[in-house]
């Protein structure tokens, strides 16, 4: 046998092995279609047919949950007060039928009175009758459910209270839905559907749509049962295919892949005949090069081959392209190693001057670097500009204008790139900016040093003659007889008040600045500390007749600040209510993820665009006529942060009211 294989033609080994490759392929493809894709098949479909009975199961559900609204809003109506004088006049009926006629489905409503007899119904032999099922209504009522069965129908009732008196008891309101209309959730599918009731409901429905496939057809169709929820609790889904149906477009690929094989095998006879006449031994040097260079890394092979046709110009390009490969390939790898060596110099650098903390130390790691990566014996810092320097630039803060402070000048590199534009750039922007952040850090610890002082000294000098005002102000109010005295009196007290608690606030947030301000942590219920504040501004909402809603989640115990918590929800209140002259004011307190989050929405003025984006500013106050200092809201920004969180304040415009939402996490 192996002598008989090695005196064959090249071509017809060729044609042997492709023809046994095709072969083997399709005997393959057939047997796994055969034996996996039918499974994968009925599995895809059972899945689709999985998600379409989850899609049926949760209409149905919808569908009947609409039907319970329908009844209990009509079980709400005033007119159903008729049931208590006993009125059989034709509203409540008229009512009934024409909610009746909007279900359709062969739907009936009835109104029964407390005693099971029927007053009003869509269907009129039914007035003036004891429902047939009203023991069952009472029994199931007494379970506290609102449904039930009954021969072929479903039943749903709720109870119907006067509109005058909502404890006062006059009847139910019965909704009769035919079982059967449940055939109308089938007619959009491609496949059998049906509904397999329990057994206690089997004797009144008879219809094959109720029935299951019998035992003896099972083995025809791929099946797919599914338990029901919610009021159809105990029922099943069924979907059926036949397996024909299913499986014929496999059947049509499989004659597909056979005459496809029979084309193969013709159109593989001819190109193989024409690959060993003229092809095939030019193409296999032509791969075992290629395999060799890949496997070697050596561009420097070349394929030797005579001639001057299609082949050999083939060979010819694919030598030069190796030969131009080769030296692509060198330069890109020298310049890699340059690029390379660049980024990390540069990298280094920037590590190196970042530690820098003044000016000075700044430039005297600069030369050292530069000295030590360009090879350059002679690296130094002057005011004079050279042929090779690095010009250091610093801000003016006090004019915010950039001027030139002297330049790093470097002689004779013995790195190339040392003498690159770009390369210089780079290394004057990094010098430039590591001494412009370290000047403006100076700067604004000063500043803030300052403005700190100023505020607390001027908060305390100002806090001393204030609080002899008021003292004072209090005695002449308590000795003063004459009512506009004391209204005068009143009234500058108040505005030493606003003045003191002006101060108080600006004190607080010099503290919060600073980080003067201690948090005292402890575990507490956020609601109980939301009601308190809100107990200690009812008064203010109750003068102006604004309607406050206090929506709180359960349970939400947090470890906070609850003093400066307090304070801040308190700010938001207040500004709540001070800005909202009508409508009302709504308060929300719930937990999303690991984040609480407290919401206060008001239907007052709004705010515009312009001043949405500078309300957390100091002394800040928008265009309207109501009093305050402007520190509300940027100190209330201020404790938000040192609360383990962050304020934000939204709202649509003006008139459009405001919404401020404070997000936090416990400690």
């Amino acid at each position: 046998m192996k002598v008989f294989w090695s005196r064959l033609p090249f071509s017809y080994k060729l044609f042997i092995g492709v023809l046994g490759a095709i072969l083997s392929t399709l005997i393959f493809l057939l047997f796994y279609i055969q034996k996996y894709e039918t499974s994968i098949l009925i599995d895809k479909f059972k899945n689709n047919l999985q998600k379409e009975a989850k899609f049926k199961n949760k209409e149905i559900k919808e569908y009947f949950q609409s039907l319970f609204y329908e009844i209990s809003f009509l079980s709400k109506l005033e007119v159903m007060d008729d049931l208590i004088v006993k009125d059989t006049d034709r509203r409540i009926t008229k009512i009934l039928e024409l909610k009746a006629r909007d279900l359709k489905n062969s739907i009936t409503i009835s109104a029964l009175a407390p005693n099971g007899i029927i007053y009003a119904s869509s269907d009129k032999n039914l007035n003036s009758k004891i429902s047939p099922v009203f023991v069952k209504l009472i029994n199931t009522f007494k379970k506290g459910e609102n449904y039930f069965f009954d021969k072929g129908k479903l039943y749903f009732f709720t109870p119907i209270y006067a509109s005058f008196d909502k404890k006062l008891f006059i009847g139910h309101l019965l909704l009769a839905y035919p079982l059967s209309n449940l055939s109308k959730f089938a007619e959009k599918s491609s496949v059998i559907v049906r509904m397999i009731p329990p057994k206690n409901l089997q004797t009144y429905l008879n219809k094959p749509f109720f029935k299951e496939i019998p035992k003896t057809q099972k083995e025809r169709y791929v099946i797919l049962q599914k338990e029901l929820s919610g009021v159809l609790q105990g029922w099943k889904i069924l979907y059926a295919s036949l397996k024909k149906e299913l499986f014929s477009i496999l059947y049509h690929l499989q004659n597909t892949l056979i005459l496809a094989f029979l084309a193969a095998i013709s159109l593989i006879t001819l190109l193989i005949w024409l690959a060993t006449s003229k092809i095939t031994k030019p193409l296999k040097s032509f791969v075992e090069t290629i395999d060799k260079i890949i496997k070697t890394g050596n561009y420097s092979e070349r394929i030797e081959i005579k001639g001057e046709d299609e082949i050999a110009k083939l060979v010819a390009a694919f030598n030069h392209l190796m030969q131009e490969t080769k030296k692509a390939f060198d330069k890109l790898q020298k310049e890699r190693k340059e690029h390379l060596e660049t980024l990390i110099m540069l990298i280094n650098f920037l590590s190196q001057i970042t530690s820098a903390k003044t000016f000075k130390e700044t430039i005297e790691i600069s030369i050292k670097e530069i000295k030590r990566f360009s090879f350059s014996k002679e690296v130094y810092f002057g005011k004079t500009k050279c042929p090779l320097s690095i010009k250091i630039e610093r801000m003016d803060i006090e004019n915010s204008s950039i001027y030139e402070d002297g330049y790093i000048c470097i002689k004779n590199p013995k790195r190339e790139w040392f003498k690159n534009e770009t390369f210089i750039n780079a290394l004057s922007k990094m010098i430039s900016l590591q001494i412009q952040s370290i000047d403006l850090l100076e700067h604004t610890k000063e500043v803030l040093k300052a403005k700190n002082s100023f505020f607390s000294a001027m908060s305390h000098e100002l806090k001393t003659p204030l609080g002899s005002i008021l003292s004072l102000t209090q005695t002449m109010m308590r000795d003063e007889r004459d009512i506009e005295k004391i209204e005068n009196l009143a009234k500058m007290e108040q505005a030493a008040y606003n003045l003191l608690r002006t101060i108080n606030d600006i004190l607080d947030i010099a503290k919060a600045e600073s980080g003067k301000i201690n948090l005292h942590i402890e575990k507490f219920s956020l609601c109980e500390a939301l009601k308190e504040v809100l107990d200690m501004l009812l008064p203010l909402a109750d003068e102006k007749d604004l309607k406050v809603e206090f929506n709180c989640q359960e349970n939400l115990s947090i470890s906070s600040d609850k003093k400066l918590l307090k304070h801040l929800v308190s700010n938001l209140i207040s500004n709540a209510i001070k800005f909202t002259d009508k409508g009302g004011i709504k308060i929300e307190a719930s937990k999303k993820g690991d984040f609480f989050e407290i919401v206060v929405e008001d239907s007052g003025e709004g705010i515009d665009k312009e001043s949405l984006n500078k309300i957390f500013e100091e002394f800040y106050r928008t265009k309207n006529k109501k009093e305050g200092s402007g520190l509300g809201l940027a100190l209330s920004k201020k404790l938000s942060t040192l609360l383990n969180g962050d304020l934000s304040l939204y709202s649509e415009g003006k008139n459009k009211g405001t919404k401020a939402i404070f997000r936090f996490k416990s400690f």
